[in-house]
């Protein structure tokens, strides 16, 4: 089903909290939805017309503008048309009581997909029919875009602490997708963080056999496409693979590739959707 645009929203977004601000709804989120888990780090599902929603917002905000000099209008820019189709995940600290990352999933909606609209346009030039015919997409109401992924730079000092909070959001955002049956992922990712989802052997594929190009004020960013039923047991495969031909790397990465894949650790600290 499409999601609403447009006069639909009635609520102004906002980027920019005060300390007190978002200290505030960030107390009011862990008080009024209480954690379901003890563990430090929790994920919620929020409605992009919460005012929790802002939170994530505020985490994009600092986090784009620090790496890539993308500012208030620019975030406004870019993500104003999507806002009625966001949500948003976001981790909470629950020992600071504060969020640590957030990732922004936008719907399909009469706006359409970002991911699609951009590559659209210079330098790629993938129309729309071109797409869905390469990857056999049926639906664009089945598909979701992974529009924004952050992480707060003082949880990104610590590689245990970094690395929970991605595996969340990617768990998370996977979890929520099969209990919608949605079957598609679209995104554009940073080299960094592409490596990273290598790695982890996450089933991406470059959309239409593309390579990287800037986007964003990033230097070299891919679009890249996921089909959502395979991703179980690509994953799993690639965890055989490892094991099998590159024993040192698999130690390596055999614990979060199983949390991810299996949601080992992960699912108890997913929370039920806010509105």
């Amino acid at each position: 089903m499409t999601a609403p645009v447009g006069p639909a929203q009635t609520r102004t977004v906002r980027y920019e909290l005060h300390d007190n601000q978002a200290a505030d709804l960030a107390g009011q989120l862990l008080t009024l939805h209480p954690p379901t888990t003890r563990h430090r780090f929790v994920c919620y599902r929020l409605d992009g017309r919460s005012p929790f929603a802002d939170l994530g917002r505020r985490i994009e905000l600092e986090v784009f503008d620090e790496a890539f000099g993308n500012d208030l209008a620019v975030m406004q820019r870019e993500y104003g048309p999507y806002e009625d189709a966001s949500f948003f995940l976001v981790v909470m600290d629950q020992v600071l009581r504060r969020p640590a990352g957030v990732m922004r999933v936008i719907r399909n909606s009469a706006t359409g997909l970002k991911t699609l609209r951009d590559i659209a346009g210079e330098p790629l030039g993938i129309g729309l029919e071109r797409f869905r015919d390469f990857h056999a997409v049926d639906s664009l109401d089945a598909t979701w875009d992974v529009g924004t992924v952050a992480v707060l730079p003082e949880y990104r000092r610590s590689a245990t602490r970094s690395r929970t909070v991605c595996l969340l959001l990617y768990r998370a955002v996977y979890v929520h997708a099969m209990r919608d049956g949605v079957r598609h992922f679209v995104t554009v990712v940073d080299e960094h963080a592409h490596r990273g989802l290598r790695a982890l052997g996450v089933a991406y594929v470059p959309i239409c056999d593309t390579g990287p190009f800037s986007y964003l004020d990033s230097a070299s960013s891919t679009a890249v496409y996921g089909f959502v039923p395979e991703f179980q047991a690509r994953m799993e495969a690639r965890y055989r693979r490892l094991r099998r031909q590159r024993p040192l790397r698999w130690c390596l990465l055999a614990r979060p590739i199983r949390q991810l894949m299996r949601g080992i650790g992960l699912d108890v600290r997913l929370q039920p959707p806010v509105d």
